[in-house]
């Protein structure tokens, strides 16, 4: 991606993705697709961490250079599950996703797998997200609508 803001993206899955090496009672966020959604070279440094001293070196790195970022990451990521999951029961009729970037939510709850979820974010990321659906599952699930939109020059109703 040649967009910085774009390459965004990757940061809070890559967090994720190394969540998953984590014992699952000790885990935030359960994201079996995080790896997956994941370019090839983050990847294979990803599946580096299943070690846990790389994995713990990997943390404080990230700890060093934006302290807090780490767990943000994951408990605003818990949170939305946590929400979106209490909103489900309340008769809401879709979800939209601003700036969704690699997010999963729409393809691993599967309380979502019945309503309209429109992803919206920066044509970049939209077009390298609807290449790893289709890698994943041979076409973009009915239910979601990827939206390319650029905030900084478009707005949501000119890309609907």
């Amino acid at each position: 991606m040649a967009n910085q803001a774009a390459q965004t993206a990757y940061g809070p899955m890559v967090v994720a993705a190394t969540e998953q090496y984590y014992p699952e009672r000790q885990r935030l966020v359960h994201d079996e697709l995080a790896l997956r959604f994941l370019p090839s070279g983050l990847r294979a440094a990803v599946k580096l961490t299943r070690w846990s001293p790389l994995r713990s070196l990997l943390f404080h790195l990230a700890e060093r250079s934006a302290p807090g970022t780490w767990g943000g990451v994951l408990c605003r990521k818990r949170y939305i599950d946590d929400k979106l999951h209490e909103a489900l029961g309340t008769g809401i009729q879709a979800v939209v996703n601003l700036g969704a970037g690699l997010d999963t939510r729409a393809y691993r709850l599967a309380a979502t797998g019945t309503l309209p979820v429109f992803e919206v974010d920066l044509p970049e990321n939209i077009a390298y997200k609807k290449a790893v659906l289709q890698k994943l599952y041979r076409s973009i699930p009915a239910h979601v609508t990827l939206v390319p939109l650029d905030f900084d020059c478009q707005d949501l109703e000119s890309a609907l």
